[in-house]
């Protein structure tokens, strides 16, 4: 009895998947969300082996790059600086000399006012910031400081 109610299960799943058209195109839920944690992804993704100067460059290639690919969305923009807010601050910390330190410090700042102002212009709110990113990561970009 068990053989054939394995088989008959086996069965009717080899029939579902059959039943699937595998060639069909996927489709894919861009949302705000998305961009952002898609742009945060992308911006707390460079390595922290670079020196700041060189992560900045790498930063900007990514800004760069998305725009050239139209996929610079506003949700995008406003994660990647989070997340380019995030690195820089955390190169301050790591113990860098003087130099290397205030310039991660100075690029964390221009990250966080780009944040601000895009933040500002879409007309969210900090609730919806510490939704999007988190609460940590929110404290975080508001320890650094303005310049």
């Amino acid at each position: 009895m068990k053989t054939i109610s394995l088989y008959i299960m086996s069965w009717l799943i080899a029939a579902a998947v059959s039943a699937a058209d595998l060639d069909a195109p996927g489709q894919k839920s861009v949302t705000f969300r998305s961009e952002a944690k898609r742009g945060f992804a992308a911006a707390e993704g460079v390595s922290s082996g670079l020196a700041p100067s060189g992560a900045v460059k790498v930063l900007d290639l990514i800004e760069q790059q998305n725009k050239q690919n139209n996929t610079d969305s506003d949700g995008f923009k406003l994660g990647f600086n989070v997340g380019a807010c995030l690195r820089m601050h955390r190169f301050a910390a790591i113990g860098l000399n003087e130099r290397d330190a205030k310039f991660a410090n100075t690029m964390a700042a221009v990250y966080r006012t780009k944040a601000q102002l895009q933040q500002r212009a879409l007309n969210i709110d900090d609730p919806q910031m510490q939704e999007l990113f988190g609460t940590w990561t929110i404290k975080k970009m508001q320890e650094v400081p303005s310049r």
